[in-house]
């Protein structure tokens, strides 16, 4: 069994949008983005919430854990999953982009990728590799039709 990390992924996201605010307000380096196109960041902030809140209420309704590592009681396809493997992952990259383009300059962009990284190495890798373990060749057919991020 793998040990159950500290931190969850609402945590790393976060501390992802607390650095990037950071690096927005004393290292700034350039505008990247004239202000009136930085407000696309609010539609992605937008996006970005649906998509967590949908992928989230998916895995609730078919009475399938949230929180990572935990055992998988049922294996979520329909709704937003037939988009995404992982949709909540993806809501909470995409609101942080839209942060970015909100700040307007070019540091907050490291954010996101971050994030990315993160989420693929710490969490996303392990639970691919129980939903396999626990749903065998239903899961790898589903990874066959659906991308991991979109």
């Amino acid at each position: 069994m793998v040990a159950r990390p500290r931190l969850i992924p609402p945590i790393y996201f976060a501390t992802a949008l607390a650095g990037m605010m950071v690096l927005n307000r004393w290292i700034p380096v350039t505008t990247v983005m004239p202000r009136q196109v930085a407000w696309a960041g609010f539609a992605l902030w937008a996006a970005g919430f649906t998509c967590s809140f949908w992928g989230g209420t998916e895995l609730y309704l078919a009475g399938t854990p949230l929180r990572p590592f935990e055992h998988s009681t049922a294996l979520v396809t329909h709704g937003i999953y037939r988009i995404s493997r992982n949709p909540i992952y993806l809501g909470l990259v995409v609101f942080l982009t839209g942060s970015a383009l909100v700040m307007g300059t070019a540091t907050p962009l490291l954010g996101p990728p971050v994030l990315v990284i993160t989420l693929q190495r710490g969490f996303i890798r392990h639970e691919e590799e129980a939903l396999e373990e626990t749903f065998g060749g239903e899961y790898r057919r589903y990874k066959e039709q659906v991308r991991r991020w979109i």
